[in-house]
């Protein structure tokens, strides 16, 4: 399937709109995120469709390392030593991909390293 697909749009904004609700972004920070607010007509531009495919792994590493939503929701805004004492939301709010990467590298090393 492309990347640009209507099924793609559909699919990516209904899994970024679920992450913000377990999250419980802010509208704010919702556009932070992706410098962008999503709307219905489902035209998600192609840098935000790759920032959307980040967070899903960012959402999908904290499901198998941490337990209960409330823990997932707490970890994203916590002080990080790894960061300077920046939370993962801090670091993810610039918009860059590079930096949602980078919260995503993370944590998938930190699965490697937890052998799951």
């Amino acid at each position: 399937m492309a990347m640009d697909s209507k099924v793609t749009h559909e699919v990516a904004k209904k899994l970024f709109d679920k992450i913000a609700d377990e999250w419980a972004l802010t509208e704010s920070e919702k556009r932070s995120l992706l410098n962008t607010e999503l709307t219905d007509d489902l035209n998600i531009p192609m840098p935000d469709l790759y920032k959307i495919s980040a967070l899903i792994g960012i959402y999908e590493s904290l499901q198998v390392l941490l337990g209960g939503e409330q823990a997932r929701r707490s970890w994203i805004r916590k002080p990080n030593s790894e960061w300077d004492g920046a939370s993962a939301l801090d670091i993810m709010s610039t918009g860059n991909f590079e930096d949602i990467e980078k919260v995503n590298r993370y944590l998938k090393s930190w699965r490697e390293q937890s052998n799951f």
